[in-house]
């Protein structure tokens, strides 16, 4: 049973559009779009097209030198 568990992760991993969620919106021409949040970013899509991603930068925090 654990066997069979794994095998349908790991060809869930793979495939593209696992566990996306669309979030509907509209660009600036009224034009019907979707919006995504993941790991790498805000992806945009048109129907289930992606037309772009804007991805997240990682910023850390330093200490001040003195």
């Amino acid at each position: 049973m654990l066997h069979e568990i794994l095998e349908i992760l790991e060809i869930a991993r793979k495939l593209e559009m696992y566990g996306v969620r669309f979030h509907p919106a509209a660009d600036r021409e009224g034009t019907k779009i979707n919006l995504s949040v993941a790991h790498m970013g805000l992806q945009v899509f048109q129907v289930t097209a992606a037309l772009s991603l804007v991805v997240f930068h990682v910023y850390t925090s330093q200490s001040p030198t003195v």
